[in-house]
């Protein structure tokens, strides 16, 4: 079975933000505590951060903007260790 790579019908784009927190802190809640890394229309996208950031973590979200502008809710936070 073939995978799907496109967005939902009717989606212009993806908005995504990241935001970094010490290891044991939890993901922010509100979006707004986080820095936008940017809109795409397909692919995935690929983060560099400067070595002191090693050991924090990486928390992404994301969300669909629709053709028309309007957003949709955030996304489930997917969270990873910055690489030392």
């Amino acid at each position: 079975m073939p995978t799907r790579r496109a967005g939902p019908k009717g989606i212009k784009r993806a908005e995504a933000l990241v935001a970094l927190t010490p290891r044991a802190s939890p993901a922010p809640a509100d979006p707004g505590e986080a820095r936008s890394i940017g809109s795409g229309t397909r692919g995935a996208t690929a983060l560099s951060f400067e070595s002191d950031k090693g050991g924090m973590r990486a928390h992404d979200i994301s969300r669909w903007a629709s053709t028309s502008g309007a957003a949709g809710p955030w996304c489930d936070t997917a969270s990873a260790t910055v690489a030392a």
